[in-house]
């Protein structure tokens, strides 16, 4: 029954919030705390594989749920990003609510942060407990390797392009998605 109802609020929520550790070098070796008073520094191909798999280390690998539409991720280093589920809707509504998100966050930002009047009491977050017998845990086990072998079969690069950006294919009467998919297809090709 525990493991059902867990399973049932995650199927019923609209989004996951990920709350990420800090990888252990960032922790202050004094009191096993982050040191938000050191500049983390993070490349983007770190921070990519932090969003899409939970980091190399696999220290957040468990803190993923890919068949949700949407996982807000946020490290305590400050890395913050959004593992988006790709079927059940396009990207463009996605990008349209981010950038809304980002809109009332910088208007907000102007003033103090109040809790808005809600339609409904929503529940307290709480972390969500297992019963795991035997069974589950060499599964789990069996999972963690396969997910560890497919992190490092898994190579990422990330160039930073700057020659252009969205409004060249609009000023050529081209959506900048198709501009997009086409040049996926022909770097693939």
């Amino acid at each position: 029954a525990l493991n059902r109802d867990s399973l049932d609020l995650i199927e019923r929520c609209i989004f996951l919030v990920c709350l990420d550790q800090a990888d252990i070098t960032d922790l202050d070796e004094e009191d096993d705390l982050v040191n938000f008073n050191t500049t983390v520094k993070r490349d983007f191909v770190s921070l990519g594989e932090q969003i899409l798999h939970g980091g190399k280390t696999m220290l957040n690998a468990s803190n993923r749920w890919y068949d949700k539409t949407m996982q807000f991720i946020i490290g305590t280093d400050g890395a913050f990003g959004l593992n988006y589920e790709h079927s059940p809707a396009e990207a463009i509504a996605i990008i349209q609510l981010i950038e809304h998100l980002f809109k009332y966050i910088d208007e907000k930002a102007r003033e103090r942060f109040h809790r808005s009047k809600s339609l409904c009491e929503l529940p307290v977050p709480h972390r969500l407990k297992w019963n795991l017998n035997q069974f589950l845990r060499q599964n789990i086990s069996l999972s963690k390797e396969q997910l560890q072998n497919a992190i490092y079969d898994f190579d990422l690069y990330i160039l930073e392009f700057t020659d252009y950006g969205k409004e060249f294919p609009k000023k050529h009467n081209m959506s900048p998605d198709a501009f997009i998919q086409m040049c996926l297809q022909f770097t693939y090709f």
